[in-house]
């Protein structure tokens, strides 16, 4: 599967008093292109495979734009902020990043996950891997981004 590089940034809408994290990939579309409805099975190598896959690997749905696809991770309100007041909140990105696709895993060999989506939508996804795994933390600059596109 392709990898990708990947631009993260924070982005603010000030006018909404709102915060927040972006990764942008370069690019309207994928390398690998799959058809629409097909089930997939994908093996992924994660280095080790004795931490529950769902805490290490996301699906996500891109939104495409003209030269690129992007998908908001997480957002913050900055009103308070604005007003003087202490604002407290999550720096741990991981948390932010909610699956768009149901996906089964289960251990395959001694470093690999395999991964089953019974059903997948047209659109262009990443597959996010948490790079920092063996370390407990998790943080953006670790993720392992792979994409995929899904076609009529």
């Amino acid at each position: 599967m392709p990898s990708e590089s990947v631009i993260i940034s924070q982005k603010e809408n000030g006018f909404k008093f709102k915060r927040y994290t972006l990764m942008e990939i370069k690019g309207a579309t994928s390398s690998l292109r799959v058809k629409k409805g097909e089930s997939l099975d994908i093996v992924i190598n994660a280095g080790q495979n004795d931490i529950n896959p769902l805490q290490l690997i996301r699906i996500v749905k891109f939104d495409k734009k003209k030269k690129t696809r992007e998908k908001k991770l997480g957002e913050e309100s900055t009103a308070k902020a604005a007003f003087g007041l202490s604002v407290t909140g999550r720096t741990d990105a991981k948390f932010a990043i909610e699956n768009d696709v149901e996906f089964t895993a289960k251990k395959f060999g001694h470093q690999s996950y395999r991964i089953s989506i019974p059903y997948i939508e047209q659109g262009e996804y990443g597959i996010l891997i948490d790079g920092a795994n063996a370390t407990g933390q998790s943080n953006l600059d670790a993720l392992i981004i792979t994409t995929l596109g899904v076609d009529k």
